[in-house]
């Protein structure tokens, strides 16, 4: 990780904590603040994971694309193609 960006976020976050502090919310709602923005944090790297490892899971295993239905599966199933006629007036 770069060290002047590191440091930079750092103090930034000092200076958002000392904002906060003096704006008059209460020390429950800067809580909640920064607890909840972790929360959305965890959930997003979580999720990222899930997609990370299911792709990696289909590239090991060779995963196909899902089967689209074609004409002659709805055939076998009774399906007749009937063409819309329009009517005459």
């Amino acid at each position: 990780m770069n060290k002047d960006y590191s440091h930079f976020s750092l103090e930034s976050l000092k200076t958002w904590i000392n904002d906060a502090m003096e704006s008059g919310a209460e020390p429950e709602e800067v809580y909640e603040a920064i607890s909840s923005e972790i929360d959305l944090q965890i959930k997003y790297h979580t999720q990222k994971l899930h997609y990370a490892n299911k792709l990696k899971t289909m590239l090991q295993h060779g995963a196909t694309r899902p089967h689209l239905p074609t004409m002659d599966d709805f055939k076998a199933e009774g399906y007749e193609y009937t063409p819309l006629i329009p009517k005459k007036t």
